[in-house]
Formats: C-alpha cells, structure tokens, sequence
C-alpha cells in the first residue's frame, strides 16, 4: 500500500496546490515532487489530523480508513 506522498505525486501540480489551498498550507515548493513531499508533512501532523476529525465532512472518511485498518 503507498504512503501518502507517493499518491500525491499521481497529482498534477494544479491539484496539489488546490488540496494546500483547501487546508491553508502556504507551499515554498515549486517541483512536484518536492509539493507532494510538503503537502504529506504537513497532513501527516497530529494537529491537522486532528483538525480533520473534527469536521463532519472529514471524519466519516477518517472513520472508514480507521475500520479498515488504516489502509484503502
């Protein structure tokens, strides 16, 4: 199962800026990879997970992942 910056790098560069747009991340990277990279950091913090659960649009997703053992 691939981590969370290798499935961002199936993105193009508008997607991914569009996902930091939606979650406030202000992006210094300019190459894809190196987006992908930020963007996985910066959604793998325990702040912004928590952040995430929060939200009633996001939690039946995180929900899901949880119940399916972490892996969809």
């Amino acid at each position: 199962m691939r981590d969370l910056y290798h499935t961002l790098l199936d993105y193009d560069v508008p997607m991914l800026r569009a996902i930091a747009e939606q979650w406030d991340i202000t992006l210094t990277a300019k190459q894809p990879r190196e987006i992908a990279a930020e963007l996985a950091d910066h959604l793998s913090r325990p702040e912004v997970l928590r952040l995430a659960w929060e939200d009633e649009m996001c939690r039946p997703a995180l929900q899901a992942l949880v119940a399916a053992g972490g892996r969809l």
